[in-house]
């Protein structure tokens, strides 16, 4: 939108309002517009849209749709082995509890060492 424009557009409303009134409205950055109308600077082009659909005015221009490309998601890193340090970490309720459950299932300690270290299958 030209400055003509915007200034014909808040000469036809039909109640007075601010310029800063109206950057307020549309959460516009201070001064924009009225950089704009003292011809300062041009319109950014993400408020002439906002500005149009504010004083009611309708263009006859194609609305242009961009197709974004799908994000992609990294797959998960693969858990981390537990390391010694991490068993020295663990409180004694936890190791109370995995050693409950390796009692449970009746394993050999072979068995057992086979399960924490993928290796040895």
């Amino acid at each position: 939108m030209t400055k003509e424009e915007i200034q014909a557009a808040i000469d036809g409303m039909t109640f007075y309002m601010s310029i800063s009134a109206i950057e307020k409205q549309l959460k516009m950055p201070a001064t924009t517009l009225q950089k704009t109308l003292k011809g300062e600077r041009d319109l950014p082009v993400k408020w002439i849209k906002p500005l149009q659909n504010f004083f009611g005015i309708k263009t006859d221009a194609p609305v242009v749709e961009v197709k974004k490309e799908p994000v992609v998601v990294a797959p998960a890193a693969p858990a981390k082995k537990k390391s010694y340090t991490d068993y020295l970490r663990m409180s004694g309720k936890e190791i109370k509890a995995q050693w409950d459950d390796i009692k449970k299932c009746k394993f050999t300690p072979g068995q057992v060492s086979a399960l924490y270290d993928k290796s040895k299958k």
